[in-house]
């Protein structure tokens, strides 16, 4: 008879974790279908629940759902549920540090949001390159460069294929004057992938909204790759700086920029970029 309920109690516990992650799965549904108010209160619930697997990934997109909402005492309150007394390592875990210490650095409160950072590396063994990426670019943010760089450079040691972490490193040096160490992390990343180009790396840093390095790297590729994607890039940067001056009065600047992009945006769509044909049709639409 006891071994008999010792089993049920097994299979019973064992229903008790399906559930969970079936409960789990569904209100991430409901999320995607627009159901939010439901998805919450189900999530709650499972945030007070026996499964501690699943309470915490419930709490932690509790988090997310009450931060998205600008409730940030809300969300901050769930993230620290999530990662309750720092005794657990796993990836909820450190995302719920993660997620508490990026909080804390937009509150400005960069201590507190120091001590969530290093506690994740530490519990990561100081060789996570995500997580020593974060830590760098926070010791970047304080003004502590030479810890930055030490965390960059050890996150491209424990990844020597890891291309993020060696955009950054680029962009540490250019912005440090170091051209000699920018250049050899470009290399870098063209031996671990050789369609990698003067223009791919000008487009990343126009999408991560550094101008100053997109101009001079797509520029570097119109006199050496003669990449017809530069022009349009490069088009669209000048376009959009010109709208910028527009917006704050400043018409003759304006003028020069918009023409420099438009021009761009024509060698482009000469040489057959559609996105540049169809950003010119957009600019002779919107009559600008």
């Amino acid at each position: 008879m006891k071994k008999i309920i010792v089993i049920l109690t097994i299979l019973g516990g064992m229903l008790v974790f399906a559930d969970a992650k079936s409960d789990f799965e569904g209100a991430i549904q409901m999320i995607r279908d627009n159901k939010v108010t439901d998805a919450v209160k189900a999530l709650d619930k499972l945030s007070k629940g026996r499964d501690a697997d699943y309470a915490t990934k419930s709490n932690i997109v509790l988090g997310d759902y009450y931060l998205s909402q600008n409730d940030l005492v809300k969300g901050e309150s769930y993230y620290k549920k999530a990662l309750g007394d720092k005794s657990k390592v796993n990836p909820d875990t450190i995302s719920a540090a993660l997620k508490i210490g990026n909080l804390y650095l937009y509150q400005g409160k960069n201590d507190q949001a120091g001590e969530y950072f290093e506690w994740a590396n530490t519990a990561t063994g100081d060789k996570e390159v995500r997580i020593l990426e974060v830590l760098g670019t926070y010791y970047y943010r304080i003004d502590k460069k030479d810890l930055a760089e030490s965390k960059f450079l050890k996150g491209a040691q424990s990844a020597p294929n890891d291309i993020p972490i060696r955009l950054t490193l680029i962009e540490f040096y250019e912005l440090k004057g170091d051209t000699t160490n920018a250049n050899k992390y470009f290399r870098e990343i063209q031996k671990l992938n050789p369609e990698f180009k003067y223009s791919t790396l000008g487009t990343y840093f126009a999408q991560t909204g550094n101008n100053d390095l997109a101009i001079k790297y797509l520029t570097r590729s119109q006199q050496s790759e003669k990449d017809p994607y530069a022009d349009y890039v490069l088009g669209a940067i000048y376009y959009n700086q010109g709208m910028d001056a527009e917006r704050k009065g400043d018409a003759a600047t304006a003028k020069s920029l918009k023409d420099k992009g438009v021009k761009s945006l024509e060698s482009a769509s000469k040489k057959g970029v559609k996105d540049a044909t169809d950003a010119l049709a957009e600019i002779k639409n919107s009559g600008k």
